[in-house]
Formats: structure tokens, sequence, C-alpha cells
């Protein structure tokens, strides 16, 4: 079964707008005020996704805000819970190497096909 909001991304028809409606909170995993992940469904075909949300302060004090959906298995939000001393890195990990939902300071929502190398400038 295909998701419904991962065909709209790659499509480039998906909006903030079908994410904030289309997805149920199931669970939070850690809020602050610069790192927020947790876990999120699609309500269409239950698809799971590990969501995070990360604020990044660039060196010359600019603020960016990133959001990522990245599609996960029970087992991945296990592996999730287990590395929540390490979370950031270990979220940066997962932002760089798998496809992902992403929406970013340019408030564009995209499709980021194969994870992304530049995710450790905004998780460091």
């Amino acid at each position: 079964m295909s998701c419904y909001l991962i065909a709209l991304a790659k499509e480039k028809k998906l909006t903030h707008n079908n994410l904030k409606n289309q997805t149920w909170a199931e669970e939070s995993i850690i809020e602050s005020s610069h790192l927020d992940v947790g876990v999120v469904k699609c309500v269409s075909c239950g698809q799971l996704f590990i969501y995070c949300f990360r604020e990044y302060t660039s060196p010359d004090w600019e603020d960016d805000m990133w959001t990522f959906w990245i599609p996960a298995t029970p087992e991945d939000i296990e592996e999730v819970k287990k590395n929540i001393d390490v979370l950031s890195g270990f979220i940066e990990e997962l932002v760089n190497k798998r496809s992902h939902i992403c929406w970013g300071p340019n408030n564009k929502v995209s499709w980021v096909e194969g994870g992304c190398d530049w995710s450790s400038l905004i998780f460091s």
C-alpha cells in the first residue's frame, strides 16, 4: 500500500495543510525549544512517520525551522526511543540516509529521495 502523503510529496503537490490535516499525533518522544521528536500517522493509510522539528540557529544568529516526516516501522520507532540520550545525532543519521518529507525555511514541502547529506548542518 502506498501512502497518500508520500505520493503527493513525490508529485510535488503536498502542502503543509495536507500534513496538518492528514496526520494524527500518536506519541511525543521529546519536546524541547529546539528539537521535538514524535510519532505521527497518516490518517488515510496508517503509515507511521518519525516526526522531527528542529530549530537551527546559524552562526550569524538567524533562526531556520526545519520539519521532517521520516516513514517508519514500529521497529524504527523503538530504535528512536532506545537512542533518546543521543537523539539529535540519531535523527540526523535518519534524515541523512532515508527518504523523507521535508518542510524547510523556504516554506516549501518536498520529498527528499535517499536522504540529504547536508543534515549535519542543522543537527550540529
